[in-house]
C-alpha cells in the first residue's frame, strides 16, 4: 500500500503521486453519491479500493470499479477522525488513538495512544509519522516512531491543519504568513527557511502587500514548486532552499498550482489560464478568457485542479466541476453540483473516476459517459 511518498496528494496512490496523468477524459456522468453521516475528508484511493472516513466514526472501503462496499470498520466514539495510507496499513486517528487496519479486509491490526494527529496534513516515511497536534493557531508538530510508539521530537511552528509535504528527507511547511521552511525528518531541526514576502510583494488598491506561500508546495524530483499569493510561482531546491527560478503570472492567488507529468505546471483563475515549463519556469501558454469562463461555463473562483492526459480537471467554489482542454482551452464538459466546493476539497482523478467532495460532505463520483 502507498506510503508517505504519496504526499502532498491526499487521495492518491504512491504510483501516482500526482506524477501520472489520469486517463479519465470527458464527457463524464455522475455515477453515484455518498453521504450517510457525512464524509469527513477526501477519499484515499489505492489498490482498486476507495477508503472513506465518516464523521460518525465509521471507515468504509468500496470497490473502485463498481462502488460495491467491501468492508466497514467502527473506530469508536469521538468527535474527530482522519485517515492516511501507509506501507503497512490504513491509519486511522480517532481522538488520541492511532489505529492501524488491514486495507484488504478492514481487520484491526493494532492501536495505541497518539498526540491527536490530524492525518489529513501528515506524512509517513522511514518508520516515522509527522503531523500537527493540538488546536492552537500555532501548530505543534510531532514526530513519532511507528514501531516503538514513542515521540522523537516536537516543536512549535507552522499553521494548524495546514498541509505539509515531504522532500529529500525533510518535511516542508508554512512556518508563518510569509515563510516556508524545511525541517529535518529525523530530528526536527531547521534545514532552511525562505521568506517569500519580498519575492511576492505587490500592491492592492494602492496598499503595499507582502507575498504569502499558497500551501506547502508540490515536491517533484527534489524540487518544490510553490505558488505564492503575489502573482508568483517558485521552484525551490529541497536540499538547500535555493530559489532556482521564479515566474510572475497574471494570477494573484496561485493556490491551485498543479504538476503535470509531461513537465508542466498549470494554474487557473476566473479569467486566466497559465502553463509553465517546470524545468525553466518559461511560459508555455497564457490565456486571458475575459468573462468567458464565468458567462459561458459558470466557472467562478476555481478552487483546485487535477490533470488528465488531454484535460485539466477542476472544480470551482460554487460547485461547478469541469474539464478544460489543454490544447484548445475550451471547456469540454461541466456540471453544477448542489453545494459549494471548498478550496481544500480538490477533485481527485484516479483511473476511470473523478471524486469530488462538496461543502455538505457529499462525495460525488463521476465516470465516463456511455
Amino acid at each position: 500500500m502507498p506510503g508517505g511518498e504519496s504526499h502532498p496528494c491526499i487521495g492518491y496512490s504512491s504510483e501516482r503521486r500526482r506524477l501520472l496523468a489520469s486517463a479519465l477524459e470527458p464527457p463524464l456522468r455522475l455515477l453515484r453519491e455518498r453521504s450517510a453521516s457525512g464524509v469527513g475528508q477526501l477519499p484515499l484511493v489505492a489498490g482498486g479500493r476507495v477508503f472513506l472516513g465518516q464523521r460518525s466514526g465509521t471507515v468504509r472501503a468500496f470497490a473502485e470499479d463498481d462502488g460495491a462496499e467491501l468492508w466497514s470498520f467502527e473506530a469508536g466514539e469521538g468527535s474527530g477522525m482522519s485517515l492516511l495510507l501507509a506501507d503497512d496499513g490504513l491509519l486511522i486517528e480517532r481522538d488520541g488513538e492511532l489505529i492501524r487496519v488491514d486495507p484488504a479486509d478492514g481487520k484491526e491490526l493494532d492501536r495505541h495512544p497518539s498526540p491527536e494527529f490530524d492525518l489529513t496534513s501528515a506524512v509517513v516515511e522511514a518508520g516515522l509519522i509527522v503531523g500537527s497536534s493540538g488546536q492552537e493557531a500555532n501548530a505543534i508538530y510531532v514526530a513519532m516512531s511507528r514501531d516503538r510508539e514513542v515521540e522523537l521530537w516536537r516543536r512549535e511552528g507552522g499553521i494548524q491543519r495546514d498541509p505539509i509535504t515531504l522532500a529529500s528527507g525533510a518535511v516542508c511547511l508554512r512556518t508563518g504568513m510569509h515563510a516556508i521552511a524545511a525541517w529535518e525528518l529525523e530530528s526536527g531541526s531547521t534545514r532552511w527557511e525562505l521568506d517569500v514576502g519580498e519575492i511576492g510583494s505587490y500592491t492592492d488598491d494602492g496598499h503595499p502587500m507582502r507575498g504569502e506561500p499558497a500551501g506547502a508546495g508540490i515536491a517533484v524530483d527534489k524540487i518544490i514548486y510553490l505558488g505564492v499569493v503575489g502573482y508568483r510561482v517558485l521552484a525551490i531546491e529541497a536540499s538547500s532552499g535555493e530559489v532556482l527560478w521564479q515566474k510572475q503570472t497574471p494570477i494573484l492567488n496561485v493556490a491551485n498550482l498543479v504538476y503535470d507529468p509531461v513537465g508542466t505546471l498549470h494554474l487557473l483563475d476566473s479569467q486566466h489560464y497559465v502553463a509553465l515549463d517546470a524545468g525553466s519556469g518559461d511560459v508555455i501558454t497564457e490565456v486571458d478568457f475575459g468573462q468567458r469562463l464565468q458567462v459561458d461555463s459558470h466557472i467562478v473562483l476555481p478552487t483546485a485542479l487535477d490533470v488528465g492526459v488531454e484535460h485539466i480537471l477542476g472544480a470551482d467554489f460554487y460547485g461547478t466541476v469541469f474539464a478544460l482542454n489543454k490544447s484548445s482551452h475550451a471547456v469540454d464538459w461541466s456540471e453544477r453540483l448542489r453545494s459549494r466546493i471548498p478550496l481544500q476539497n480538490y477533485p481527485v482523478a484516479v483511473g476511470d473516476h473523478l471524486y469530488v467532495l462538496d461543502s455538505a460532505d457529499n462525495l460525488h463520483v463521476f465516470g465516463r459517459a456511455q
